[in-house]
């Protein structure tokens, strides 16, 4: 749900979503295990002809955690700015940024092991979309994709026993249909973590059941997106 005001400088927004997580818990996973993401989120929007930007802020609750013996509390915040060109037929490219002083409260597990380090991170990336010309029964088709980079601060994870860095590689490459205010999103998302790249971010051992978290996944969504207005 997002509410939005109209400006003559812009809109101005604020929202918030709630998703259904389990993350595996006790010791032999390392995680606590919230009983959802909820996820709130404002900033502000303008459009000049075909150039867009968004800067906001969105914070990352996780109530109801279990203390896992490090970590009672995963909650973190990123600063985020989206710029976007339409060129025109169609197709269109944007760029994003995330940025987060402490990813993930990393650094609540950090000072449980007597580590002074707050793992500041940044995500970068590029995206395409381009909208076919040819509709059949109205349904448009998107081809899209997204290719970013995590940069994440590694000194507190190599305290903490990681072997490497635990920043990665990011896709996702997929096809969308779009029937008024439906869509359904048909997505291939990968990264180029190896189950040790994976334990690295994960702050656990190899073999742990949490390995193949980071594997490559297809992704089907179906979405109903609309406003107020438009059900009246």
């Amino acid at each position: 749900m997002e509410p939005s005001y109209e400006t003559p400088i812009g809109t101005f927004y604020a929202g918030i979503g709630a998703l259904a997580i389990s993350w595996p818990s006790g010791f032999n996973y390392g995680f606590t295990d919230p009983s959802a993401e909820i996820d709130f989120y404002g900033g502000w929007r303008k459009s000049w002809g075909p150039f867009s930007l968004d800067f906001g802020l969105i914070y990352y609750y996780y109530p109801g955690e279990k203390f896992n013996g490090f970590t009672a509390d995963s909650d973190f915040y990123e600063i985020f700015g989206t710029a976007a060109y339409d060129f025109g037929y169609g197709f269109s490219l944007g760029a994003n940024v995330f940025y987060t002083p402490d990813l993930l409260n990393y650094s609540e597990t950090f000072s449980a092991l007597g580590i002074g380090n707050t793992p500041d991170a940044v995500y970068f990336s590029g995206s395409a979309s381009w909208e076919l010309p040819w509709k059949m029964y109205e349904i448009s088709t998107t081809i899209s994709g997204e290719y970013g980079y995590w940069d994440i601060e590694s000194a507190g994870f190599i305290l903490a026993g990681a072997t490497a860095n635990p920043s990665y590689s990011y896709w996702n490459v997929g096809l969308s249909f779009g029937y008024k205010a439906i869509t359904v999103d048909l997505r291939y998302h990968g990264t180029d973590q190896s189950p040790q790249d994976c334990a690295n971010f994960l702050l656990v051992a190899v073999p742990n059941g949490s390995n193949n978290w980071c594997d490559d996944r297809f992704v089907a969504a179906l979405k109903f997106d609309t406003s107020l207005s438009a059900l009246r």
